[in-house]
């Protein structure tokens, strides 16, 4: 019996999650910018810049959607981040796998289910205590303007499988309903 765990995280988190990753390696380019929101945008803007003439023979990126991207920091990031879904989705069909979508985001807003059913999808007997460690939850990194949100929500409706759109497109929320006119992260960040 073959099962698979397919695990979501929030598109933008895990953009800026992997750059604070990168920084940790030994020689890599994201080494030399800050840990900051202004670290990330240099860093995104040298690599879409080193990037920007793969994109433009990469068949799967149409005049349309290279447009839409421009706007976005680490526009390269969130095309890989789209692919990645639509071929694990596409590949756990494929192999007639049973999958457990995970999203992240659940370990803090309800633990105790997702514990449950993990362990009830992946036929694994609850510690007889029954005690979860605590989970200590990822950081959400308000790097991204509502407008840079909006096109890569675009970008999302453009190239994402039905499937992959279902379990990301809740993610968007935020930018859709904003409202206030406010497009800084920083004026909103807490």
């Amino acid at each position: 019996l073959s099962k698979a765990v397919h695990l979501v995280r929030d598109p933008f988190d895990n953009i800026v999650s992997r750059f604070h990753l990168e920084q940790q390696l030994p020689g890599h380019k994201a080494v030399s910018y800050s840990k900051s929101r202004e670290g990330f945008r240099h860093y995104c803007a040298a690599i879409d810049q080193q990037y920007i003439a793969n994109e433009k023979r990469a068949a799967f990126v149409d005049g349309d959607l290279l447009e839409i991207m421009k706007q976005v920091p680490c526009h390269a990031d969130f095309l890989r981040y789209i692919e990645w879904h639509n071929l694990a989705f596409v590949t756990t069909r494929d192999l007639d796998l049973e999958t457990y979508v995970l999203h992240y985001d659940w370990y803090t807003t309800r633990l105790n289910e997702t514990a449950k059913e993990l362990l009830s999808f992946l036929e694994l007997d609850i510690h007889e205590n029954g005690a979860l460690t605590p989970f200590v939850p990822g950081k959400v990194y308000p790097y991204f303007t509502n407008a840079e949100k909006l096109a890569v929500r675009k970008a999302f409706e453009i190239m994402a499988s039905p499937m992959t759109w279902e379990h990301i497109e809740h993610y968007f929320d935020e930018a859709n309903s904003a409202t206030d006119g406010v497009d800084d992260p920083e004026a909103t960040a807490a």
